[in-house]
């Protein structure tokens, strides 16, 4: 199998534009790292197949064609849902607004997430809802600083969690949904992706990443061929070649086995000091 390994998605740029026409021409699927309640809506729109890391971990799947309806939240008995120029929605509950309702853009009633107020106005918790209407996450909130992310299954039951500190998620559990067992714990998310990675990911398949962040992270266990096709300038701004793209060079970091470079970077990479038996021109 074939993948090409990103962090998220950001449609209508030109890396993803670029990555959506190697994997058609290469017949590779989409891996993602990062929370993405809109994963299955974008490749739908492109064309693709793919996994979402963090939906394996939770089971989670999608049904094409549906969407959470803006008149189908949870709310109140009585509540009033109204609609503002910029076509997001208020809930009012006697009087009071004690929601706030996004919805998925390009779209008047596909719901995105809905944050529910606190009476002093800070949020409590949102509710995020995935393209195809299943509910995705709930994250919680206190003094208006983001405490806890659940990642629910297709039962609404937390699966993955997020923990956070001063706002760095500095803790990862998943649990077994029936039990509430804790079956793992990472002390961060880099942690947890390179974990999970080879479960994904098999020796006979290639990995494809576009950047050194935490994609290259998530290759640390995998036993894969993994390709760097570079979208950045191999050199800093000041015109050093980067420590991580250095590293795999001389092969400090092992899990990248090819550079895939355009044609002036190629060239001047070759004028370093540098190994360059993993350099390629980028196809």
């Amino acid at each position: 199998m074939k993948y090409e390994l990103l962090n998220t998605i950001t449609p209508g740029t030109e890396a993803w534009d670029q990555v959506v026409a190697r994997a058609k021409k290469n017949h590779e699927r989409i891996i993602v790292l990062a929370a993405m309640p809109n994963f299955a809506g974008i490749l739908n729109q492109a064309g693709l197949k793919g996994v979402s890391l963090i939906d394996r971990v939770c089971n989670r799947t999608y049904k094409k064609d549906d969407y959470m309806f803006f008149d189908r939240i949870p709310v109140p008995t009585g509540a009033k849902i109204e609609m503002n120029e910029d076509g997001n929605l208020n809930v009012l509950y006697d009087g009071d607004k004690i929601a706030n309702v996004s919805l998925y853009p390009n779209t008047r009633r596909a719901v995105q997430d809905v944050r529910y107020l606190n009476p002093d106005g800070t949020l409590d918790y949102i509710e995020e809802y995935a393209t195809d209407g299943s509910h995705y996450t709930n994250i919680y909130y206190y003094n208006n600083e983001m405490q806890e992310i659940d990642f629910l299954d297709m039962q609404e039951r937390p699966v993955l969690r997020y923990y956070l500190y001063e706002g760095v998620i500095n803790f990862v559990t998943i649990e077994n949904p029936v039990t509430r067992e804790v079956t793992a714990k990472y002390n961060s998310v880099r942690e947890f992706v390179t974990a999970e990675m080879p479960n994904i990911v098999k020796p006979n398949d290639t990995v494809t990443i576009s950047y050194m962040g935490i994609e290259l992270d998530a290759l640390g266990q995998t036993n894969s061929h993994n390709i760097l096709a570079m979208v950045e300038d191999p050199f800093d701004e000041h015109h050093e070649v980067r420590g991580n793209l250095q590293a795999i060079l001389k092969n400090d970091i092992k899990t990248v086995q090819e550079v895939q470079v355009p044609v002036i970077a190629y060239q001047e990479l070759q004028k370093t000091d540098l190994p360059s038996d993993k350099l390629k021109l980028l196809k």
